[in-house]
């Protein structure tokens, strides 16, 4: 039979084979098909290695979005506090924690996301109100809360969402270091640096005496661990800070004065007959 025409071989049904498209296998040469330009695949954000670092470009890149979440945590006391960045209450803070409105949590994700940051979705069914993010490149986990924040105790932070600045104010800084059950070296250095650095007040910018005693004088839970974490801090701050050791003991030995003389509400009498028979306080699940 004259003209070109394929080996009978390589049709089937009455279409082409496979062989006559793409090479064949007995040449040893296969062709790939082409599907005309390939997409050039998207860049992964690089995040910073320095985590002050990181955290100020994630807040930067939520202002495009209208929002404002908030820093907690070592390295809103780093923020805050000078005592917390030199001397010996300096310590290295790697993890990012951030405070956000309810309303926000949906365009911070998408900051999140832009940034780099992975979504473990395993690891984010625990409560609505904290979201966890990974940063692999530097090791580094992101915690979010919703509305206020939650380890050993509730917190609503919702009023201080509303302040300025980059971080929670220094008051509800304070509260999350003295609600943890089992306290470490380093939670006592951050509170140490704002008992250093900060002075007690009712006026804003200021540790808020009032507003802890009050909290403490309604949930028995509460104030023990407010109490027992004070005394803790007392007793160890010729250790954390002995430049300073004086002025921070008699600041913290104040507010322990303060919360003892407010007075208890009925909720907080009828929990204390019980005392410690009963839990008061839980343990957050590492994650």
């Amino acid at each position: 039979m004259g003209g070109s025409i394929l080996n009978q071989r390589e049709i089937v049904d009455g279409n082409v084979g496979l062989n006559s498209i793409f090479g064949s296998k007995r040449s040893g040469i296969m062709r790939e098909p082409d599907f005309g330009p390939k997409p050039e695949l998207k860049k992964r954000a690089e995040i910073p290695a320095d985590p002050l670092e990181a955290a100020m470009r994630l807040q930067e890149k939520a202002k495009d979005y209208e929002i404002d979440p908030k820093l907690l945590g070592g390295l809103a006391f780093k923020i805050l506090c000078r005592s917390a960045r030199e001397g010996s209450l300096a310590r290295n803070r790697n993890d990012i924690d951030l405070a956000v409105k309810r309303k926000d949590v949906a365009k911070l994700k998408k900051v999140m996301s832009e940034l780099g940051y992975e979504y473990p979705i395993r690891d984010n069914v625990l409560s609505p109100d904290q979201i966890l993010y990974l940063d692999n490149q530097n090791q580094r986990q992101v915690d979010i809360f919703v509305d206020g924040f939650q380890m050993c105790h509730k917190f609503d932070f919702r009023e201080g969402l509303e302040s300025k600045g980059a971080t929670l104010p220094i008051t509800d800084l304070i509260m999350t270091k003295l609600q943890i059950a089992e306290i470490t070296y380093k939670d006592l250095q951050d509170l140490a640096s704002a008992f250093s650095d900060f002075r007690l007040g009712q006026e804003e910018g200021n540790i808020r005496y009032d507003q802890i005693a009050s909290l403490a004088s309604k949930n028995w839970g509460i104030w023990k661990d407010f109490t027992d974490n004070l005394r803790k801090l007392k007793a160890h701050v010729k250790e954390l800070a002995p430049e300073k050791a004086d002025e921070i003991a008699e600041r913290v030995g104040t507010l322990l004065e303060d919360i003892e003389k407010h007075p208890k509400s009925a909720r907080w009498s009828a929990r204390a007959r019980f005392g410690e028979r009963l839990k008061w306080h839980e343990l957050p699940q590492r994650r």
